[in-house]
């Protein structure tokens, strides 16, 4: 059984639903730790995995992944020393956490695997920073550390193809496929007439585009609403865009725990992104036998086929996304036939087990890669 040390950013503020099930499912092939931060300081264990999470509310701390950097390196020596190696380092982005993984597997000589779960090189990821000189400081240094971990991997996992089309030669191996999703709590519940658009931020998830075309419908359709549930601490942008429309709610963000209801009693979920990798909500809608639409970018193409299983709508494209989403208010018989095609794609394709055999698949092309 492999012996492996997955570093993961945070925050993340419930760890059991975070790891429990991902660490579970690994557990049939693997074992290890997994690293990450959130409010409090804490270790939990399942079956052949470890969380350790360090206490950073933010997810942001430099000392944080200092420490995090030593307690790896002490693992990876205690697991050397006792006959039991680690054998491979696995970065969920390429980003600090890349940068890290690298430098580790360069001073240990372990295999490195760095993920890429992001569209890092779209100028859309830093909008919402004011300052002009922070922000290109910002995007050039991820692009530095980008650079830095991909050219050093052994692995590089992505999740559609020219993801990295920036990075156009790479050492390491290359496989192209969903992350890790856990689907068994979604489940189609009594419909309610809500349009129903998670996450955040505001124009990377293209909530102002929603906004707008839907208020171009509202009147028509006075039994229907659009439920907004995200993070949005400055909730300025959001009133101003709703301007008063009484059947569109901003919702509190919520645990993820309470998702399956949320997803699992809209009638659409939108996901109008201006930029997006792969949509978790998508997958986590298909597992829920809901209709979705989704923007044509990133890897949003790779979760719904147009016509099939779901819509596309062009980024951006309010009159686009008030038509496709006026089509699927006004027929049931659609809505319950995108949603049957999801599921059964997403139980085909995007299941856990599906995910584990790609990743046994991955992880052993990489080991055994000279």
């Amino acid at each position: 059984m492999k012996n492996i040390i997955f570093f993961a950013p945070g925050p993340k503020y419930n760890i059991e639903q975070d790891f429990k099930s991902r660490c579970e499912l690994l557990s049939k092939n693997f074992s290890g730790w997994f690293f990450t931060s959130g409010p409090s300081s804490e270790e939990k264990f399942y079956e052949n995995f470890g969380v350790k999470c360090f206490n950073d509310p933010l997810g942001k701390r430099t000392l944080t992944y200092i420490k995090m950097f030593f307690s790896a390196l002490a693992l990876i020596f205690r697991a050397r020393s006792s006959g039991r190696p680690v054998d491979l380092l696995i970065s969920y982005d390429p980003l600090k956490t890349g940068v890290m993984a690298t430098i580790l597997g360069k001073l240990t000589k372990t295999k490195v695997i760095v993920e890429v779960n992001g569209c890092y090189d779209n100028p859309w990821i830093y909008h919402d920073i004011s300052n002009p000189i922070y922000k290109m400081v910002k995007r050039r240094a991820c692009f530095a550390f980008e650079k830095f971990s991909l050219k050093r991997a052994q692995g590089i996992k992505l999740l559609f193809e020219n993801q990295i089309s920036e990075f156009p030669t790479t050492n390491g191996v290359v496989d192209v496929f969903p992350d890790f999703v856990d689907g068994s709590a979604f489940y189609n519940l009594d419909e309610q007439k809500v349009i129903l658009l998670a996450g955040f931020p505001f124009y990377i998830k293209g909530v102002d585009v929603l906004i707008a075309a839907f208020r171009e419908l509202a009147h028509r359709y006075p039994d229907w609403s659009v439920k907004i549930l995200g993070f949005y601490p400055d909730k300025s942008l959001l009133k101003d865009a709703i301007d008063g429309c009484e059947q569109i709610e901003i919702h509190e963000p919520v645990d993820h725990s309470q998702m399956p209801y949320h997803i699992g009693t809209c009638a659409v979920l939108v996901l109008p992104s201006r930029t997006e990798a792969m949509g978790r909500v998508l997958l986590e809608a298909a597992a829920a036998s809901k209709a979705r639409i989704g923007s044509r970018v990133g890897g949003i193409p790779t979760v719904i086929n147009d016509g099939e299983d779901g819509v596309l709508v062009e980024p951006e494209d309010i009159d686009d996304l008030r038509d496709k989403l006026e089509d699927l208010m006004n027929s049931s018989v659609k809505r319950a036939r995108y949603g049957e095609k999801a599921n059964e794609r997403y139980r085909i394709e995007f299941s856990m087990e599906k995910y584990l055999e790609r990743t046994v698949s991955f992880y052993d092309a990489v080991l055994g890669a000279s």
